[in-house]
């Protein structure tokens, strides 16, 4: 690999707002393109590359990587993108970022200018090997040729260190010359039993009382299942700052899944002078399943544990550490592993007996190597565990219920295969943990035998036909 020189180069030439209240100019990379418009509006032209031997988005030392664009082993390339904010009143930059080994003097600085790079204001930096959001008011900046730039800065990378951004927006707002309704967003867990948007009359006062008509359109969240759907009408006195309210029941249910969204959207208004573009989104987490995400702890039962990358794949180089503890009047928590795919050899799951990682080692999990049931030996009754990943390769990751238990014997039963030849197959159930028994006075513990009922249920194996 060749000696380089790189620097991320963005100028963010926005065009000329459509509408009045706020506008969004977004690229979630979620393709691997330099032609991503996700926002309220669209970039003039698309992302340019300068001095990366690739050239384009899919390789090299400026990429697009797992829906986020990422910057290696940093000297001197470029990237940029242009766009207009004239008309604006204020502008604000934002973006996710995660930071691999940026240790020392190596960091990304992020810096903006007001006249296409002519010159520029450092408005923060991202070092370190953790993740964040950045949020930063630019409006000083706004021009016709507003320009931000993420450039190394200090001494030059090596190449085990990486930088990612994601959700690259810039937000800008524009004063109202008419009446303008607005919709705030939502977000609550799918066991809120409902949920409410605030209409509020912005902007200047319109000549009379007026009315405004509703609905809810559904997104990923789907009315009957989701969300009950709404409409109707709204009236307003005319002054501007007043608010009214349309409440909207949500629908829970067991199913794990992504978070879902649907709109409420303005129809109509009796006074066509009323501006009724804006939209209200309303997001519905679902609240069972804990994805894992660095340095928390969960203290919540029979839910479904996620690794890092939730429903979907996975990302490349991460290191994510969660602890499950039990809830109050448990003592110890357990997993049971329902689906396993970490890639071989690379990726990694590490499962420690205790609260953190320092705890002992329980085993070290990938698809070589895959779980079954994992319970806390006892102490803190926590598990800890630690994810991470290579930059080669992914997978679908893992899916585990989550078990909280009060000290006690517990029965194992082994996962057992056999030829469909073979004749009897024999499961073995172990009583572990602790025995089973009483106190008696002058004998101290006495251990008492028990039994237990069991019954086989159908798989992908029916009885009658596969099983007696």
């Amino acid at each position: 690999m060749s000696l380089k020189h790189f620097y991320c180069f963005f100028i963010i030439l926005f065009s000329a707002t459509s509408f009045y209240g706020q506008d969004t100019y977004l690229d979630r990379f979620n393709s691997v393109s330099y032609s991503n418009n996700n926002g309220t509006q669209n970039f003039s032209g698309n992302w340019i590359e300068n001095g990366d031997t690739n050239a384009g988005p899919t390789a090299q030392y400026l990429r697009i990587s797992s829906n986020r664009l990422e910057l290696y082993y940093l000297y001197g390339e470029n990237i940029r993108r242009s766009a207009n904010l004239t008309g604006s009143d204020t502008a604000t930059l934002s973006f996710n970022w995660q930071s691999i080994n940026l240790s020392g003097t190596r960091a990304l600085d992020v810096q903006v200018s007001n006249n296409g790079g002519a010159s520029y204001t450092s408005v923060g930096t991202v070092t370190g090997n953790t993740t964040g959001t950045f949020n930063q008011d630019i409006t000083p900046f706004i021009s016709a040729n507003t320009t931000v730039r993420f450039a190394k800065t200090n001494t030059n990378w090596t190449n085990n260190q990486y930088a990612y951004i994601d959700n690259f927006q810039i937000t800008t707002t524009q004063t109202p010359p008419s009446p303008v309704m607005q919709i705030n967003d939502v977000s609550v867990n799918e066991n809120a039993g409902s949920l409410t948007f605030t209409v509020t009359h912005t902007g200047l006062d319109a000549s009379s009382p007026f009315t405004v008509d509703y609905q809810t359109v559904n997104g990923l969240a789907t009315a009957g299942s989701d969300y009950t759907s709404s409409s109707g009408s709204l009236s307003f006195n005319g002054n501007t700052g007043q608010t009214s309210s349309v409440t909207i029941p949500i629908l829970d249910d067991s199913s794990i899944e992504s978070t879902e969204t649907f709109t409420l959207e303005l129809i109509s208004s009796s006074n066509p002078t009323v501006v009724i573009t804006d939209i209200g989104t309303a997001s519905i987490i679902d609240d069972d399943s804990i994805s894992m995400t660095n340095g928390t702890t969960s203290n919540e039962c029979g839910k479904v544990f996620l690794d890092p990358g939730g429903l979907g794949n996975y990302s490349n180089n991460l290191n994510v550490i969660h602890t499950l503890c039990p809830e109050p009047g448990k003592d110890y928590v357990a997993v049971d592993f329902t689906s396993f795919d970490i890639d071989s050899g690379g990726d990694f799951l590490y499962v420690y007996d205790g609260d953190s990682t320092a705890a002992t080692l329980i085993g070290q999990f990938d698809n070589d190597n895959i779980p079954s049931t994992i319970a806390s030996s006892g102490g803190t009754g926590c598990l800890t565990f630690r994810f991470t990943s290579n930059n080669n390769g992914t997978g679908s990751g893992f899916e585990a219920d989550i078990n909280c238990y009060t000290e006690g014997p517990r029965l194992v039963i082994d996962d057992v295969s056999i030829d469909e030849d073979g004749g009897n197959i024999v499961f073995t159930v172990t009583s572990t943990r602790a025995a089973h028994g009483r106190n008696i006075f002058l004998l101290g513990f006495v251990n008492t035998q028990f039994t237990v009922d069991y019954t086989t249920t159908n798989g992908s194996a029916l009885a009658g036909s596969d099983y007696m």
